[in-house]
C-alpha cells in the first residue's frame, strides 16, 4: 500500500509503502533512470528505519553509477514537489 513519497534525496524520490501481511515498510526509488539498472528497492521495520534505508541505496546507486562510469539521470516525473 502506498503511504506517500520522501522528499528528494540527491535529487532522488523515494516511495513510502506498507505491507499488512508482513508489517513492513518498503520503497522504491521511482525516478532512477540509468543504463544498467531499473530498479532500487529498500526496506525496514519502521518509517525512521526505511528513510535511512532510501538514504542509503540512494547512495550507494549513485556510486555504482560512477564506479561504472554510468551518468545518472534522474527521470522527470510529475509528483510534487518536482
Amino acid at each position: 500500500m502506498l503511504i506517500g513519497y520522501f522528499n528528494k534525496y540527491k535529487n532522488m524520490i523515494g516511495t513510502i509503502e506498507y505491507d499488512v501481511g508482513t508489517k513492513t515498510y518498503y520503497g522504491e526509488i521511482v525516478n532512477a533512470n540509468t543504463e544498467f539498472v531499473a530498479y532500487v528497492s529498500y526496506d525496514a521495520g519502521n518509517i525512521i528505519d526505511l528513510e535511512k534505508a532510501f538514504h542509503d541505496k540512494t547512495s550507494s546507486y549513485i556510486e555504482e553509477c560512477f564506479r561504472r562510469g554510468v551518468k545518472v539521470h534522474p527521470y522527470k516525473t510529475d509528483l510534487k514537489g518536482e
